[in-house]
């Protein structure tokens, strides 16, 4: 009981000794603060790249798809869809490590027919093991499709309705 009542709390010898040894935690601040000090002049440059790499991650999860759609409808329209064809695509992305291809709002219009697809996905299972079943290597995955085919129907019909050749020059069909 005696040792219990020697040992007080609010001894001042016992709070000036811990309050001498630094914790941890002060001595990485303090660390940190006479690196900042010894290096004053590069604490621009240092929030220069920060602003620089927040940026460019919000580019690549944002807009870097939107972009690869542009470019890739570009392409394609330059060297594969020559004709009358056309091909556009809001958004691409390729994904090598689930193997999957995904496209956003994909208008292919011909002179026959219009094709629109909202949201697509072609996954491809390049990792399942071949077995004695039959596995299934692509997975098409496509929400709201929309194909429109255009009539054949020409001008020769639409002259005899509507008796007016002028109409048919200008572009303007009534009927």
């Amino acid at each position: 009981m005696n040792s219990y009542k020697s040992l007080n709390m609010t001894d001042p010898n016992l709070l000036s000794s811990s309050s001498t040894t630094p914790s941890t935690l002060e001595e990485i601040s303090n660390e940190i603060l006479d690196y900042f000090e010894s290096h004053r002049e590069q604490i621009p440059l240092l929030v220069i790249v920060y602003l620089l790499t927040i940026i460019w991650i919000l580019y690549l999860i944002l807009y870097h798809s939107r972009i690869q759609g542009i470019i890739l409808s570009h392409i394609l329209q330059r060297f594969y869809f020559k004709d009358a064809s056309q091909i556009k695509f809001d958004s691409f992305s390729i994904s090598f490590i689930s193997g999957s291809i995904m496209f956003r709002n994909l208008h292919y219009t011909t002179g026959s027919y219009f094709v629109f697809i909202k949201d697509g996905c072609l996954v491809f299972r390049y990792w399942s093991k071949a077995n004695k079943k039959a596995i299934i290597r692509l997975k098409v995955q496509l929400y709201h499709l929309d194909i429109q085919f255009f009539s054949p129907i020409r001008s020769n019909v639409l002259s005899e309705t509507t008796n007016s050749n002028e109409d048919l020059q200008r572009g303007s069909i009534t009927g």
